[in-house]
């Protein structure tokens, strides 16, 4: 009983297999064929093919004159864009706090980036610093610096954070500074903590003078930091990636 049940499936299953492939060589539908033949196309004498109720322009065939327009081939490349933001008043003198003014330039920085149809690739942050303090004071500085915005740009903007590079540059690069040391000559630090120190145990008259001395130095120190502020700046590099248009060959 078992051998005549599967006698009886295999002979169903060669017709399903000589149906799918009728239907896969079948002519397109909408014209009139031979009987003859069955996938020949009649024409009348002006070699016109004819058409049933059920001819489209969709299923025209080259035969006829009919076939639909191929689309334009269209070929596409990879393109590599960049630009570079540099500014000076993103931060305060001696802060790694972004300012008021320096959140909303990033901001707009940010605004200007989502119009772009381009995808960013990368972004690379790097601080610099005046020279100002000590060297690694000052690297310390500039690193924190590149990291706030950094962190600005993946609060703020949704960035991947594994697409941005921040980069503490220190003093490098710092052009201003040495002719601003000319000018003014450079922060006494240690004169200053020593007027201080000595400051509380002298006299009356002798404190007036000492404050009198002090503000000098403040006074040199704060035409120091203006004259310096070109070197305490942030450079912004974007790397973006489009695909443009280029002829088919």
């Amino acid at each position: 009983m078992l051998k005549a049940k599967v006698l009886l499936v295999m002979p169903l299953l060669l017709l399903g297999g000589i149906a799918a492939s009728n239907a896969d060589n079948m002519p397109p539908a909408g014209y009139v064929y031979s009987p003859a033949s069955g996938s020949t196309v009649v024409k009348t004498s002006y070699r016109q093919c004819l058409h049933t109720a059920y001819w489209v322009a969709a299923n025209g065939i080259e035969e006829c004159g009919e076939a639909p327009e191929k689309p334009e081939e269209k070929k596409y490349v990879t393109k590599m864009t960049s630009f570079m933001e540099s500014d000076t008043q993103l931060f305060s003198f001696n802060s790694p706090e972004l300012s008021v003014a320096g959140q909303a330039k990033l901001g707009a920085f940010l605004e200007n980036l989502a119009k772009s149809s381009a995808a960013i690739h990368s972004i690379t942050i790097r601080g610099y610093t005046d020279m100002i303090g000590g060297v690694d004071y000052n690297q310390r500085l500039s690193q924190e610096r590149a990291d706030a915005i950094k962190s600005y740009f993946v609060e703020h903007g949704g960035l991947n954070p594994d697409t941005i590079v921040a980069e503490g540059m220190g003093m490098k690069n710092a052009t201003a500074s040495p002719e601003c040391f000319k000018k003014y000559g450079k922060d006494d630090i240690d004169k200053i903590n020593s007027i201080t120190a000595r400051e509380k145990t002298q006299p009356k008259e002798e404190r007036k003078k000492m404050d009198e001395e002090l503000k000098k130095f403040e006074q040199k120190h704060a035409e120091l930091v203006a004259c310096a502020a070109p070197d305490r700046r942030v450079e912004i590099s974007v790397e973006q990636t489009k695909q443009e248009e280029v002829p088919v060959e």
